[in-house]
């Protein structure tokens, strides 16, 4: 008596979702749940160390990525106010400034001025670029 065998064919497309959505379940299962690995990427993200530009740091004196985040939004928010203030009140700051650079002694004065000396006196500022174009027209 021989054995008949038969084959049935299943396409790739139909058989690789199963597989994966069943690897997945399995990893998932074995790691604890979807609330244990939510949990833990949640904590270890707010958690990790990270340096003052918020990148991954391993000095002693990094901060939580959190903090830095707080510390940030309350930079954001202080120059946002402060901004507004100073565009409220353009007149005030211009007053004040006048007032301070009409003082004879004045650190504003003296940083401006040192400032311009230096720049005159640098060969590097005194560089000057000039662009030249001609258009010759064909007279005649």
């Amino acid at each position: 008596m021989a054995t008949e065998s038969s084959t049935i064919q299943i396409p790739n497309d139909v058989i690789q979702p199963i597989i994966e959505a069943k690897v997945t379940a399995a990893i998932t299962e074995a790691l604890g749940g979807y609330d244990k690995l939510i949990e833990t990427a949640v904590s270890q993200t707010l958690n990790i160390k990270v340096d003052e530009r918020g990148n991954p740091s391993t000095y002693s004196n990094a901060q939580t990525w959190f903090k830095w985040v707080m510390i940030e939004c309350v930079r954001k928010a202080a120059r946002a106010a402060i901004e507004d203030y100073f565009k409220n009140h353009e007149e005030l700051v211009k007053k004040a400034l006048t007032t301070e650079l009409s003082k004879k002694n004045s650190p504003l004065v003296k940083q401006l001025i040192g400032t311009l000396v230096g720049s005159v006196i640098n060969d590097d500022a005194l560089r000057y670029r000039m662009n030249v174009s001609v258009n010759i027209e064909n007279v005649g």
